[in-house]
């Protein structure tokens, strides 16, 4: 009964409830909006920054000469590791890398994209070229488990263990292993590609095989020619820091090392404890490389998250103090309808249920409408605000000149979650709630002959 006499006066006031949600609908859309772009942002700024990782690059000024450097003492190295927050340290410098010869062995030429054959190399020659194609990217460090590809599970062991100073040896995909036939424990011998001796290769043991879900690209725009296929992830071999001085030929005085830290927000507090530590600032700088990266790749979000912030805020308060202005302007006529029921022996929990339905059913149309057209509006306020964010993920994609550590893709997507869904009713509820306290309060203070008397 009183669902079809609010319905009934729902229709007989059909002006007034178009009006009304018509407000609720735009306030609902825009508060909808704000919600869903908020809660989006956030989730990519937390995976931009999961990708990114959290690490500090300590390095000596570009300007001095390694020569010159005494080298960090492997005890502020271990004093490091013991710091709260710290994962562990990369103690390879940023060159410690390059080109070498696998000796008798062959590399992977698995590729997609465009063909190297069919792509001379304008920067080297027909012999640099023939060479390097043949090469395989040693890169050696003491944390190779924390490297990008490792760290995001794009690479994952499957036979053996991580090289490491305890344990020296060389880790090797899958596929060079299986093009070759080599299995954990053998052996290969590296000679780097610019070694003043010809003759020279270190031999080394494999102690680790992986697996790779990165896939290698040769672009159109490739200047290597078939010299791109050293830098395959295929062909990417990981050793240990001495092993990987011996075989380029390099003192492993440790110059420049990284610090792996367990999450972002930590990352000022272990630069505040690298500061102080007996290391000479005066040739040494620290390079917050999650910043550096957050600021290039993904700083984009913020402007999207804190305007979405203000979109919440903005049509939230506008929204709610423009609807009660407009309802305040029906409330003559409320009093007299509120004193008609009265007189007709209705008490005034009826009365209130009756007008809390109706604004529970004209919200709940606002509210059904407004989600789609939340949708439309989201897509307008993305592509103006940040058009630049809006990309396909390439994440597990090895372009020529990358080898390992590979850019962050700057994505951002829009989804429409639940708690996005429940916030959105829960401001409904909250509207309702309003109107409802308003109405309590109006009859709470009028009596019924001055009901009657005003509505007149």
């Amino acid at each position: 009964m009183l669902i079809r006499r609010t319905l009934i006066f729902v229709k007989r006031k059909y002006t007034e409830s178009i009006i009304q949600v018509v407000l609720l609908f735009l306030l609902f859309s825009f508060f909808f909006s704000g919600v869903v772009m908020y809660h989006s942002t956030a989730m990519y700024r937390d995976q931009a920054l999961a990708d990114i990782g959290a690490s500090l690059q300590v390095s000596h000024l570009p300007e001095l000469d390694e020569a010159l450097l005494d080298g960090t003492d492997p005890q502020i190295i271990t004093t490091i590791e013991k710091l709260p927050h710290v994962m562990s340290v990369d103690v390879a410098t940023p060159s410690l890398s390059g080109p070498c010869i696998p000796v008798g062995l062959e590399t992977v030429k698995t590729h997609t994209g465009y063909d190297p054959e069919r792509q001379p190399s304008s920067i080297f020659s027909e012999e640099e070229e023939r060479t390097q194609m043949n090469c395989v990217n040693i890169s050696g460090c003491s944390a190779i488990s924390l490297r990008d590809q490792f760290r995001k599970k794009l690479s994952v062991i499957t036979e053996g263990t991580f090289p490491t100073q305890d344990v020296p040896g060389v880790l090797v995909s899958r596929s060079f292993a299986q093009l070759n036939d080599l299995n954990i424990n053998d052996n290969i011998k590296l000679k780097y590609l610019y070694s003043d001796d010809q003759e020279s290769a270190i031999e080394a043991t494999i102690i680790g095989i992986y697996d790779t879900s990165l896939r290698f690209e040769v672009l159109k725009d490739n200047d290597m020619g078939t010299a791109v296929y050293m830098a395959s992830p295929y062909n990417a071999v990981f050793v240990d820091f001495d092993t990987a001085s011996r075989i380029l030929g390099r003192e492993n005085t440790i110059h420049n090392f990284k610090v792996y830290v367990d999450s972002p927000r930590y990352l000022d507090d272990v630069q505040n404890e690298l500061l102080s530590l007996s290391l000479d600032w005066s040739k040494y700088q620290i390079y917050n490389e999650t910043l550096s990266y957050y600021s290039e790749y993904a700083s984009q979000i913020d402007t999207v998250f804190s305007n979405s912030l203000r979109l919440i805020i903005l049509t939230s308060t506008i929204g709610i103090i423009l609807f009660i202005v407009v309802y305040s302007i029906w409330n003559k006529q409320r009093i007299r309808d509120i004193g008609i029921f009265e007189a007709l022996g209705e008490n005034k929990f009826k009365i209130l249920a009756q007008y809390m339905l109706e604004m529970l059913f004209l919200s709940a149309v606002a509210t059904v409408i407004s989600i789609p057209a939340a949708f439309i509006l989201i897509s307008l306020l993305s592509q103006t605000m940040a058009p630049e964010l809006i990309s396909a993920n390439a994440g597990n994609l090895i372009i020529p000149y990358d080898t390992g550590e590979f850019d962050i893709n700057t994505v951002f997507s829009v989804s429409f979650d639940l708690r996005s869904v429940l916030l959105l009713v829960a401001f409904a509820l909250l509207i309702i709630s309003i109107t409802g306290i308003a109405l309590l309060l109006l009859m709470k203070k009028s009596r019924l002959q001055e009901m009657l008397k005003n509505g007149g």
